[in-house]
């Protein structure tokens, strides 16, 4: 290490990757919600904090399938109200993203 003459160049485990990393996809994923605790107290009411809820689930679900939430949330919320209700499957983000 350049920034610190005269120790040891070997990395610590947690700068390489060691034991701590986080080793499955969905456990990353999740990981903001859990150091984001305190913020997540500050949703006013119940109902704000459901709704909170479900659109990181949404975001979330966009971003495991590899759709860019933006544009998918400004195509779904325009085709929301016209798609009728048997069709409302094509609107998930994993059928969003292999349709366009």
């Amino acid at each position: 290490m350049d920034f610190c003459p005269g120790l040891d160049s070997s990395a610590p485990a947690h700068v390489d990757g060691g034991p701590g990393r986080l080793a499955d996809e969905s456990e990353r994923d999740l990981r903001h919600l859990a150091v984001g605790r305190n913020n997540w107290l500050l949703f006013g009411s119940q109902r704000g904090g459901e709704m909170a809820c479900r659109l990181s689930s949404l975001l979330l679900s966009c971003k495991q399938c590899g759709a860019p939430p933006q544009a998918y949330l400004e195509d779904v919320l325009m085709k929301v109200a016209t798609v009728p209700a048997s069709e409302i499957a094509t609107l998930t983000p994993w059928a969003w993203n292999a349709a366009r």
